[in-house]
């Protein structure tokens, strides 16, 4: 049991930070690794370590956040498992990105999309995903395709995943802030659902990764 006390802890603490009730978060993350290091196999503890790294990084712990990050990458040195390595990298690029790091974080994005050729759909972390393809395409390809996956993505997510879909519109609407100075109408107006969903904390994530104003 206290591995999954462990699992419902950590998923309680994401859920915690994107609703922007951070303290709360905190609490329940570190509950998560406590239990987890008490089990004798909690194989989701490097998952346990990245989702505490965000409330700690939002209240400005950036040093136990970066610390949690090197125990998940620690953790999963050995790991074999695609999914979880991958998903790794894309939290690597993601903090590198909250820390204003681009240059790492267009070289971890590089690094993501030579392991996701041919597996985009088996992709964990879907959200992420997008926002690093989006910030990845725009420095490489250019607006017009990073602004199609932008779309294309809000196309899938939309009345399916909504934490994915307000990841893919804070992609979109960067990318319009970026050629065009401002927010598109339509976009300025969808905006409005991190208030209407309760995700205030995701809404300052994006903020702190470069992806709002």
């Amino acid at each position: 049991m206290t591995q999954e006390h462990s699992t419902s802890a950590s998923n309680l603490c994401s859920t915690l930070t994107a609703q922007g009730r951070y303290a709360e978060a905190i609490r329940f993350g570190e509950l998560s690794l406590a239990l987890g290091k008490r089990s004798i196999s909690q194989p989701f503890l490097g998952s346990c370590y990245t989702n505490l790294v965000d409330p700690y990084l939002l209240t400005g712990r950036l040093q136990e956040a970066s610390t949690c990050l090197e125990e998940a990458k620690t953790w999963t040195r050995d790991e074999r498992r695609w999914r979880m390595k991958f998903a790794m990298l894309c939290e690597s690029a993601a903090f590198a990105m909250g820390s204003a790091n681009v240059s790492l974080a267009l070289d971890l994005i590089a690094q993501i999309q030579r392991q996701a050729a041919g597996r985009e759909g088996a992709a964990p972390a879907p959200g992420l995903y997008c926002k690093l393809r989006v910030f990845g395409a725009a420095h490489g390809e250019g607006h017009a395709t990073a602004y199609k996956i932008a779309c294309d993505a809000m196309d899938t997510f939309r009345n399916r995943a909504p934490l994915f879909y307000l990841d893919a519109l804070a992609a979109k609407a960067w990318l319009e802030k970026r050629t065009e100075g401002h927010y598109r109408p339509e976009t300025e107006r969808e905006l409005g659902l991190f208030a209407a969903l309760g995700c205030e904390g995701q809404r300052e994530l994006l903020k702190v990764q470069g992806f709002l104003s």
